[in-house]
């Protein structure tokens, strides 16, 4: 459980660095520069019982030539020029649980964490300044839930002399097989106040929301706040009890 944690505090703790307005993924030639700081991560979970988590968490970001950490995600840029920019990445699945994370999961199995692979291709919308759309798609290569995610997101960067404001909106797909092993309830899982479940795919609309800020030439307040509506066929789990789930990073950076 331990390693469990520790793995997803680090990649929760990149969220906030995905849009930090100084560390662009443009060349290093061109000014981008990579960060490393510390932080707090408060998640609220949609699950029954659960109780918000806050935790102490590292912040990097960083690309050296193709090579890059941005958000969850590590990869290689195959593609990049003004307009658009193609990679592929890995990414940690963290929506498992354990039994004991909340007493509405008592009697259940575990459901695990994984790893995607993915891609995803970026274009800079030509009659807006600083617009960009984005689409991705990952599967899980473990075969921990054996199901796929896709996003689509549009991102609008406000720029001022020494503070970023980064919204973005869109919305995320989970497959059939991704829903009912997170929020399903298996037959034998079912009692008299939990019924079984069989999850089927859903699409959840987001609305993203960054600010980061200069307190120095190479000190930076770096903040998040993730909101997501959940789809129809997830919100319908009786493990599942909230409308939406949301995450919130608030940290400093030094850059180097």
């Amino acid at each position: 459980m331990l390693s469990r944690k520790l793995v997803m505090e680090f990649c929760l703790s990149l969220l906030c660095c995905a849009n930090l307005g100084w560390a662009q993924d443009a060349p290093r030639e061109k000014g981008e520069f990579n960060v490393a700081g510390m932080g707090v991560y408060t998640a609220f979970r949609p699950y029954e019982d659960m109780k918000p988590s806050v935790t102490p968490i590292p912040i990097i970001k960083w690309r050296q030539g193709n090579f890059f950490i941005q958000g969850l995600k590590g990869g290689w840029v195959a593609f990049e020029n003004d307009d658009w920019r193609a990679d592929v990445f890995l990414s940690p699945q963290l929506t498992g649980y354990q039994a004991d994370d909340s007493k509405a999961f008592a009697g259940m199995e575990d459901r695990h964490n994984s790893l995607a692979a993915g891609g995803r291709v970026e274009r800079t919308i030509p009659w807006g300044e600083d617009l960009f759309l984005s689409v991705e798609v990952s599967t899980d290569v473990l075969n921990v839930y054996g199901g796929q995610e896709g996003v689509l997101a549009l991102t609008k960067k406000f720029k001022g002399s020494f503070f970023e404001i980064v919204p973005s909106l869109g919305a995320s797909w989970q497959s059939k097989m991704f829903v009912d092993y997170y929020y399903g309830v298996r037959d034998y899982e079912a009692n008299a106040s939990r019924s079984s479940y069989k999850g089927d795919a859903a699409w959840n609309p987001f609305v993203n929301l960054g600010f980061n800020m200069g307190l120095s030439k190479t000190c930076f307040l770096v903040t998040r706040f993730d909101l997501e509506f959940l789809g129809t066929n997830i919100k319908k789990s009786p493990i599942v009890n909230k409308n939406e789930a949301c995450g919130i990073v608030t940290g400093v950076v030094v850059r180097f």
